[in-house]
């Protein structure tokens, strides 16, 4: 059995810097106007208020701040990993990319490096 730990980036790159630890660390992406409009949802939806508004603005903030600071942390992660239309899709890429770790496939810094600088890229289009 495997453990599924779900972590902000300090936690990751806390874990990578464990001993004796070699976490297999996937970064889950989307595109920032997807995250948006599933945050509007979650938070706002058919019922707005003022409570729902700011949950909704601080998370988008937080998702552009992350983008941000992305480049820093891409070489704690084993891979990069876009999340599909689907939670069944999303969790089949997920998936995959375990196996890959599993299988003893090397970290794809310079894939998570390009991809990265992208997400830098569409957070500064954001601000």
């Amino acid at each position: 059995k495997t453990p599924l730990l779900i972590l902000d980036l300090n936690g990751v790159k806390s874990l990578s810097e464990a001993e004796g630890v070699a976490p297999c660390s996937l970064y889950l992406y989307d595109d920032l106007n997807v995250m948006e409009q599933r945050l509007y949802d979650r938070y706002i939806g058919d019922s707005p208020s003022v409570d729902g508004l700011k949950k909704f603005l601080s998370r988008k903030e937080q998702n552009i701040a992350d983008y941000l600071e992305m480049e820093k942390f891409a070489p704690v992660f084993f891979r990069f990993v876009k999340g599909g239309n689907t939670v069944e899709a999303s969790a089949e890429a997920i998936l995959a990319a375990y196996k890959a770790f599993e299988n003893g496939e090397k970290s794809d810094v310079t894939g998570n490096l390009a991809t990265a600088r992208e997400l830098k890229e569409s957070a500064i289009r954001k601000l």
